[in-house]
């Protein structure tokens, strides 16, 4: 009977174990094939999760990409529309306004146009009446009444045309004329030349004036120009003088002046007189600076030497200003391609302008040796026996020695 008991016990134990052992390896079974379970479920909506947000998202962000570039396409549209309207915008203004622009600036050139013949029409009309009887209404007795005219004149010419110039020129000579009346004071000659000055100066139709001036030197300045005593007379000449000078310094000349050998000589004769009057250094020195424009233009070798000699004369001036002005008036002549230097007067002016460099001013001595240069290719041969014999002294013109004889 206990064995039984062990035997059923034991059998029943077993069984009992076995059942419970297949109930609790049920149940961990099931536990864990749920937990095995939940984990794949976890892992499979896991992935079908992200791959359903993966999906969302791309689907969201191309939907977002797409409205982005929708919206940024349409800004950038919008950009470049407003760009080229504008830019269309300011083409068509600017083409606008510069039509407009040539438009009004043709008008105003227009409108200036009108008025300049208005205000030349009005000149020219008053010109007119007014040379034509200028010696009627003005005084010449009178300084003030005749410098008033003198000024209502030049403005007068200031702004007319030419043509009416030309037109009236007899009665403007005319006026002119009146300057080589005896009976005009000095005071009023003097006023006269400035106006005739003034009128050079300011290149007034310089084609008519250079017409003039032949007629103006020869008959009316020229003899203004002739020496006579008195301190109102040296006035007038000084006047006469700047006047000459003005012309050719302008070049309001014709150029067959200086093919006129009667009316060069007789310029040069009457300047010489007034270089000899040794009391007014001012009108010698015109004279001079008149010499240096005829040295320059003058092509007749007969006047330029004796141009050359009145000049070598000078150079033993006492004034200082005058013997530069006389240097740099020869080293023009010697600049003159029409000289020819025969060998007499070679022999007698090469020993002078050696002399004259050795000047203990630098300057003289510097234009003295530059003339010295041209010289030594007129005549070589004369030249280096002249230059060999002389002795100079200061230092500059030891120098300028040096180069000669290089």
């Amino acid at each position: 009977g206990d064995k039984n008991r062990d035997k059923d016990e034991d059998k029943n134990g077993d069984k009992n174990r076995d059942k419970d052992e297949d109930k609790n390896g049920d149940k961990n079974r099931d536990k864990d094939e749920d937990k095995n379970g939940d984990k794949n479920r976890d892992k499979d909506e896991d992935k079908n999760g992200d791959k359903n947000r993966d999906k969302d998202e791309d689907k969201n962000g191309d939907k977002n990409r797409d409205k982005d570039e929708d919206k940024n396409g349409d800004k950038n549209r919008d950009k470049d529309e407003d760009k080229n309207g504008d830019k269309n915008r300011d083409k068509d203004e600017n083409k606008n306004g510069d039509k407009n622009r040539d438009k009004n600036e043709e008008k105003n050139k227009d409108n200036d146009k009108d008025k300049d013949k208005e205000r030349i029409n009005f000149y020219n009309y008053e010109y007119i009446h007014y040379i034509q009887n200028v010696t009627h209404i003005i005084d010449l007795n009178n300084f003030n009444n005749f410098k008033f005219h003198l000024d209502l004149l030049t403005i007068l010419l200031n702004n007319i045309s030419e043509n009416v110039l030309i037109e009236q020129s007899n009665y403007f000579i005319n006026f002119l004329n009146l300057l080589t009346n005896e009976d005009i004071k000095p005071l009023i000659k003097s006023e006269f030349l400035i106006f005739i000055n003034v009128i050079y100066t300011c290149n007034f139709f310089p084609s008519f004036f250079s017409q003039l001036s032949e007629y103006m030197i020869k008959n009316i300045l020229l003899r203004l120009c002739v020496w006579k005593t008195g301190l109102s007379e040296a006035h007038i000449r000084k006047g006469a003088l700047y006047c000459i000078r003005t012309i050719f310094i302008k070049g309001l000349y014709n150029s067959n002046i200086f093919h006129n050998n009667i009316l060069i000589e007789k310029l040069l004769s009457i300047l010489q007189t007034s270089i000899d009057d040794t009391w007014h250094h001012q009108n010698r020195q015109l004279c001079i600076l008149i010499y240096e424009q005829i040295a320059k233009k003058i092509t007749n070798n007969v006047i330029l030497i004796n141009l050359l000699n009145n000049l070598i004369k000078l150079l033993d001036d006492t004034q200082e200003k005058i013997r530069k002005c006389t240097a740099n008036v020869l080293l023009s002549l010697f600049q003159n391609t029409a000289l020819v230097l025969p060998d007499n007067l070679c022999e007698q002016f090469f020993p002078i302008l050696l002399l004259h460099m050795d000047d203990e001013n630098f300057n003289f001595s510097r234009i003295m040796y530059q003339i010295l240069i041209i010289t030594k290719h007129i005549n070589p041969c004369i030249f280096k026996k002249h230059a060999e014999r002389s002795k100079v002294k200061t230092t500059h013109a030891i120098k300028f020695m040096e180069e000669l004889m290089k």
